[in-house]
């Protein structure tokens, strides 16, 4: 495993916190929306019953399965990286990923373990978390007396891999674009560009490409320090300096 990138991480950088979770992007659209404060409106006692239900079926579902269960359940072949051919294009060769979620590196689908099933069998939400439950024997019946729980989400294989995925996209166009004319000095951007390509690269190969084994110790340095969230406000607010979307 290549340390260089946690060691260049522990440099100064101006991060700020921006609250992007790129376990809900999808890598061909931009997450940046200003969102506005929409009027209250009063939902009737038992339509609002009816909507808390189908959260919590939705939310005990996602807490059971994970959408690599559920897709080697449906028949798809997953490789012991964690990848397989998406069924929901003319796939060749492995480009989903998968894990708790699904992302797609080729035609961009991506979810989690409903959005799958509904993908895959063409149904509603609704009726694909009914059919999952059906299948896997999974009551839908939300639990009496028992309280929500509000911890934060674990950092996923494939929230490291958007972010690192982002990042070595901001090296590439940074080498090019700033690289310097004969005399002028480097920019930072440049230099910057030069030292973290490689290593970004290589855990990007440990996580997608190699053994579980890579895999797991690039989460444990990734997610040390909690250094994978710092790259990804840093991304996130350099991609906004820069005028970058499209994710």
């Amino acid at each position: 495993m290549n340390l260089k990138l946690l060691l260049y991480m522990q440099k100064p950088v101006p991060f700020i916190e921006i609250g992007l979770s790129c376990d809900n992007v999808n890598l061909r659209k931009s997450p940046i929306r200003k969102v506005r404060k929409a009027n209250v409106i009063a939902i009737p006692k038992k339509q609002s019953e009816r909507c808390v239900n189908t959260t919590t079926i939705f939310e005990q579902l996602k807490q059971t399965l994970t959408a690599r269960q559920v897709a080697e359940r449906y028949g798809l072949t997953v490789n012991h990286h964690g990848m397989a051919r998406c069924p929901f294009h003319d796939d060749h060769n492995p480009s989903m990923k998968i894990d708790e979620r699904f992302h797609c590196f080729a035609c961009g689908a991506d979810g989690d373990v409903i959005d799958y099933t509904g993908k895959l069998f063409g149904l509603r939400p609704i009726d694909a978390a009914r059919k999952l439950a059906s299948d896997f024997g999974l009551s839908t019946e939300p639990q009496p007396n028992t309280p929500m729980k509000h911890a934060e989400p674990p950092i996923t294989e494939r929230f490291c891999i958007c972010v690192l995925w982002r990042y070595l996209r901001l090296l590439r166009i940074w080498q090019v674009r700033y690289a310097p004319k004969l005399g002028e000095p480097m920019d930072d951007r440049f230099v910057e560009s030069l030292l973290r390509t490689a290593t970004v690269q290589d855990f990007l190969d440990d996580l997608c490409h190699r053994t579980p084994a890579d895999a797991r110790q690039a989460m444990s340095i990734l997610t040390e320090g909690g250094l994978i969230m710092k790259l990804n406000d840093y991304v996130t607010r350099t991609e906004n300096e820069n005028g970058i979307i499209g994710r």
